[in-house]
């Protein structure tokens, strides 16, 4: 047969000779397995064969003899490998058998630490269980698997139905688990636990058991804390979360279980890692040890850890102030412990600022500062320009509104902020620049644009207190080098911002810039102009026109950055306008009054307050302008005094900086009066803001009417006083009073009293109409004692307002 007369599959099947390599052999094994597989599945008539093909059978059937061969050979060598092993003891054996007799010498050598090891890590000691179990799984492990005889098909539908029982009874038996698990916390059982731990040597196991009961009870409030979250719209991030063993049921378990970690957590874990800082050495980074330098806190760590996080999610639900100030005490002990944690300290200290910027309660805010400063010292370089950074963006949002509750809260927090940022003045120059830079930026927006928009950027009370909280740092930190540059700049942003309108409506924002300048000026001894924008007012007509009308309510310009068009037209606006003058006239003299060129420095003021007293018509402000220059003058004559002793040139600087500190420590004139009247000033304000706590029925004023023997002269009396011996009938007329009010309107007389006091005629009037008459004239009497009553409520207001202001201003002060 020739090659062109045979078919495809003839040709495939010839032999051409043994040109082919190993790996060609192999795939030559392959091919007529597969073709098998292919003729059962078409199950095609068998051909007959030439010479050829027996021959190419042969060697296959040759190969797959000597392949089982092999694979008997190597499962019978399997076997016996098998065998000879469970002769032999295996090496993991031979380990356990050595690491028992280490045991056992370190038992002799050292007993009480075998014995520990026996109480709290028995798993240690019973190493030949353990390897039993091991070895009973490695042999599990090696058994040979056996194949079925017939696989089966399954369908879609099958696998979906076998899926969902297996999901349905995993949940099933997990709930069973957990409820069988699961134990409940008893009041003994607390009881046994503090028993361990207040001993001289507390338990480790019952400390871990502890915090595991505290983990059971924070679960709940974990997790309504996350489906709070969830509604609002934020993701939960996934954390592994312990094992639950225990669970706490009730009110008094849990407040038991919480209370016993407050009371022994710190001083357990104090005695078990004997960590005690003021017994350990100091290091050269760190200024005290920390609990991660303790010999056994690997043990510990773990469980430290999980009560941390579980403080955490406490502190942030508590609400109550007492329990709040509790457990802040108790996170201020356990600071050491969280920097071990630099994820759970950034959570603490989050929390830590909120509590400081937004708690309604004191002590609560005191609390929180005491832990941030303390997590700044032993950490400055994690913790400090986080902490910088987001305290001072927490004081921006929570200055938004300035009122008589909140005003205390924001001088606290500007107080505790420079105290912050007095750690590193490096640091702070950075955020000062930055932050200080950013409102200049709104200014100079303001100042281009001259738009409605722009201007509330500027006006309103978060960049009126942000001037005042740099103002506050720079004047703490003032003998810096640093932080000196920053003052020329903070100045021109101030004066900017009292510049941008510079109408009367916005006197209340120029007198709080103006104030921070004067502080910030007498801290760090730079002069400042302050006296155009002080004098301010004094250039408007109205406050020298005589004033008329009343003052219903004064203004409280403490908490007010700009006045409404009714609120100008008020009396109490000039009133409260013309105090807040005479407070910064005499702020800022006291700050100068030290300086060597003080008279010459209060020229213009003097000068200016001259015309004004000329111009002036109101009583009460001439009074309030002249003492102002009484005062001046008066402490310029005693700095002339002064300085006519000296010998010193005026270009020696260094003199004249030591006369003005010599003279800034003894008693000058005007720092007395300062003192005086600022002692006032406090007293009228505090009582102030306890009027406005008063109800309505007490501010209510009180009518005393003069009666007729008052009024009447002594000789008058003399005269006719035997016509009326006795006071009875003062006391009778009172009681008749006193009984008319509790009555309220006259009743009806009766017939009887009538006829007894005069005969009715014939043209007299009946009953009815005598009753219509006497109660029409009561109606008019009361409306004429109501009409008389305003009178006289309006007279003494104005009575008691002048004579007030002549208390408060007169020239005895």
């Amino acid at each position: 047969m020739g090659i062109g007369d045979a078919t495809v599959e003839e040709f495939m099947e010839m032999d051409w000779g043994d040109h082919s390599t190993d790996d060609d052999a192999k795939v030559k094994t392959t091919k007529p397995e597969r073709n098998k597989k292919k003729t059962k599945r078409k199950k095609k008539p068998a051909q007959p064969q030439t010479q050829q093909d027996e021959n190419i059978v042969s060697l296959f059937a040759d190969d797959t003899t000597e392949k089982v061969k092999e694979q008997n050979d190597e499962t019978t060598k399997r076997q016996v490998i098998k065998k000879q092993n469970k002769k032999k003891p295996t090496p993991a054996k031979q380990s356990a058998t050595s690491h028992q007799e280490q045991l056992n010498a370190l038992k002799e050598k050292d007993p009480e630490f075998y014995k520990f090891l026996q109480d709290e890590e028995s798993g240690l000691l019973n190493f030949e269980e353990n390897l039993d179990l091991d070895a009973s799984s490695s042999e599990e492990e090696d058994a040979v698997h056996q194949l079925p005889d017939h696989l089966e098909e399954a369908s879609d539908s099958d696998v979906d139905v076998e899926k969902s029982e297996d999901e349905d009874g995993d949940d099933m038996d997990q709930e069973n688990r957990k409820k069988k698990e699961l134990i409940t916390v008893t009041e003994e059982m607390v009881q046994e636990w503090q028993n361990h731990l207040l001993a001289d040597v507390p338990s480790m196991s019952s400390l871990r058991e502890l915090i595991k009961a505290f983990h059971a009870a924070l679960v709940r409030v974990d997790a309504a804390e996350h489906e709070e979250k969830e509604k609002k719209g934020k993701k939960r991030k996934k954390s592994a979360t312990p094992k639950l063993k225990y669970k706490v049921v009730g009110a008094a378990t849990f407040n038991s279980v919480v209370g016993l970690c407050i009371r022994t957590i710190v001083p357990t874990l104090a005695k078990l890692l004997n960590y005690f800082p003021k017994k350990m050495k100091k290091t050269k980074k760190q200024k005290a040890p920390l609990p991660a330098t303790c010999k056994k806190w690997a043990i510990i760590r773990e469980d430290v850890r999980m009560y941390l996080a579980d403080a955490v999610t406490l502190a942030r639900t508590l609400l109550e102030p007492s329990v709040t100030r509790v457990f802040l005490r108790h996170l201020l002990l356990l600071l050491p412990y969280f920097i071990s944690f630099p994820k759970i300290s950034k959570t603490l200290l989050k929390l830590l600022i909120r509590q400081w910027s937004s708690a309604e309660n004191e002590s609560v805010r005191v609390l929180a500062f005491l832990c941030i400063t303390r997590l700044i010292t032993m950490e400055k370089e994690r913790f400090l320009e986080n902490t910088m950074k987001q305290t001072y963006v927490s004081y921006v949002a929570n200055s938004k509104f300035t009122s008589p509750s909140t005003l205390p809260m924001i001088n606290f927090m500007q107080r505790t902020f420079a105290e912050i940022c007095s750690v590193d003045a490096n640091v702070t120059y950075q955020f000062a620049f930055l932050y200080i830079r950013q409102l200049a930026v709104h200014l100079r927006k303001a100042i281009t644009t001259q738009s409605k928009e722009t201007r509330q950027t500027i006006y309103n009370w978060q960049f009126v207190h942000s001037i005042g909280i740099w103002c506050r740092v720079l004047s703490v930190n003032h003998p810096n080098e640093t932080l000196q540059a920053l003052i020329y700049p903070l100045v021109q942003v101030a004066i900017g911002t009292i510049e941008l309108v510079p109408t009367a409506r916005f006197f209340p924002l120029r007198f709080h810039i103006t104030r921070s300048l004067i502080s910030l000026g007498d801290c760090t001894n730079t002069y400042i102009p302050l006296l155009n924008f002080i004098m301010a007012p004094l250039h408007l007509n109205e406050f020298a026109k005589k004033q008329s009308g009343v003052s219903i309510r004064p203004l409280a310009f403490e908490t007010i950055l700009k006045l409404s068009n009714s609120q100008l037209k008020e009396k109490s606006y000039r009133d409260g306008a013309m105090d807040q003058v005479y407070d910064l006239f005499m702020a800022y003299f006291n700050t100068q009054a030290h300086t060597i060129a003080f008279p010459e420095l209060a020229v213009p003021s003097v000068v200016m307050l001259k015309k004004f007293i000329k111009k002036c018509k109101n009583t009460n402000y001439l009074k309030m302008m002249k003492q102002i220059v009484d005062r001046v003058l008066e402490h310029g004559e005693f700095i002339t005094k002064k300085r006519s002793d000296v010998t010193f040139a005026v270009t020696d600087v260094s003199a004249v900086v030591a006369w003005e500190n010599e003279l800034k420590g003894t008693d000058m004139p005007l720092t007395k009066h300062y003192a005086t009247y600022r002692k006032n000033r406090e007293r009228e304000l505090s009582q102030q803001i306890a009027d406005k706590d008063r109800n309505v029925e007490e501010n209510l004023p009180a009518i005393e009417r003069t009666k007729l023997m008052e009024q009447s002269k002594p000789a008058d009396r003399e005269e006719f006083g035997e016509l009326f011996v006795g006071s009875s009938d003062e006391e009778d007329a009172k009681a008749d009073f006193e009984r008319a009010i509790q009555e309220g309107r006259p009743k009806k007389r009766k017939l009887d009293e009538i006829i007894g006091e005069k005969p009715q005629n014939e043209d007299s009037p009946s009953d009815a109409e005598l009753d219509d008459e006497e109660y029409d004239e009561s109606e008019e009497e009361e409306e004429n004692e109501e009409k008389e009553d305003k009178k006289s409520n309006i007279s003494m207001e104005t009575d008691e307002a002048d004579i007030v202001e002549d208390f408060r201003f007169s020239d005895s002060d």
